[in-house]
């Protein structure tokens, strides 16, 4: 794996983050690819349950949680990260095996700042940075040792830069944690969907390790990768239903049997999914693709090549192995797919399609 290769100076660990995908059979392998696990709801510790996870390779890092969220986090979860110093007050009595991490807000910001500015000063997570001193002596007052420092920077972030000037600068602020052993980035690790470079690890670690050098006392780092791992590792597959030719200021369309509720992104901040066509070989031409949804927003792409298609064809559209499934819903009533899990030339199902029933097993039914 590269980011191993290029954080070998490092004392480091990877936590995959269960938002990208949290498939429990995809878990269950990362898991026994030696990576923890970050979480950040009741569902995902059930999740760590169904994966094997044990409580050493559990880092809880919610938002907003409830009295009886952080409850289930310190008895479940090996490190509890809180947002504010209020939550420290609520947190239950912690045995000698919890560890209390800290996020802060850096105003540092990368990636997608037009979909989501987690890192900018005005984002919703972490504390402002010039309140540490004061939420450690707070902790230090209720007993509570403040291990490690956090962030939240955003997504698909592919400057090392972003990273190095949060790590910097968390180095710095350690000096202020009397009992810290850890420093963690987070998440939103980058991946290229459209070709181009990909993150340099090497780089970062090089100069990573400089940076922890500087700090007070050595540091472990700990990564947040989600669906940097995953996300160009995801292919939905969608028949053909339709094939419409060009008429008037409409384009020549294919009409598919999927649906954007299982690629919202495409929705939220028009991420592309390149397509791909299972037939080799013909002549190639523009086309228009779109969902069977009733939902004008619904189109996968308003213009890509492929080979002449007709009905019946298979298209695979990539870069949906994270945020897709998770995000996905039943909009229109449309049934969510089988997701199949494919090593080594095997497939085995992973989660089995909805059917019809699915959709009201929650629901009471009035005579």
């Amino acid at each position: 794996m590269r980011i191993r290769s290029g954080l070998r100076r490092l004392d480091y660990q990877l936590l995959f983050s269960a938002k990208a995908n949290p498939l429990p059979a995809l878990v269950s392998t990362l898991r026994r690819e030696g990576l923890g696990l970050d979480v950040c709801s009741p569902g995902d510790l059930r999740l760590a349950e169904l994966a094997g996870y044990s409580r050493a390779g559990l880092s809880y890092t919610g938002f907003g949680p409830t009295d009886a969220e952080l409850a289930l986090a310190a008895e479940k979860a090996g490190s509890v990260t809180v947002d504010h110093p209020n939550e420290l007050d609520r947190l239950p009595p912690l045995d000698e095996r919890a560890e209390i991490g800290l996020r802060l807000n850096l105003d540092v910001n990368g990636g997608l700042e037009r979909h989501g500015a987690a890192g900018a000063a005005d984002a919703k997570f972490g504390l402002p940075a010039h309140q540490l001193a004061s939420a450690v002596g707070h902790a230090c007052r209720r007993g509570i040792a403040i291990r490690g420092l956090h962030v939240h920077l955003g997504s698909e972030i592919l400057e090392t830069t972003t990273h190095l000037r949060a790590l910097e600068r968390l180095a710095r602020l350690s000096q202020y944690c009397p009992d810290i052993s850890w420093i963690n980035l987070g998440g939103g690790w980058g991946t290229p969907d459209r070709g181009g470079d990909t993150y340099d690890w090497r780089f970062f670690g090089r100069h990573a390790a400089q940076i922890l050098r500087t700090a007070s006392r050595p540091l472990q780092l700990r990564l947040e990768p989600g669906g940097h791992l995953t996300l160009d590792t995801g292919w939905l597959l969608t028949r053909v239903t339709d094939v419409r030719a060009a008429a008037g200021r409409r384009p020549r369309t294919l009409i598919v049997d999927a649906n954007t509720n299982q690629a919202v992104s495409v929705l939220l901040y028009g991420a592309h999914h390149a397509a791909h066509s299972a037939r080799p070989g013909a002549a190639v031409e523009n086309y228009r693709i779109v969902g069977n949804l009733l939902n004008t927003a619904d189109v996968f792409a308003e213009r890509t090549r492929l080979p002449k298609s007709r009905v019946g064809d298979i298209l695979a559209l990539g870069m949906l192995g994270a945020y897709a499934s998770c995000r996905s819903s039943n909009f229109n009533q449309r049934l969510r797919p089988a997701e199949v899990l494919v090593s080594g030339g095997a497939a085995r199902l992973a989660r089995r399609a909805e059917t019809v029933d699915d959709l009201y097993q929650r629901d009471m039914l009035q005579d």
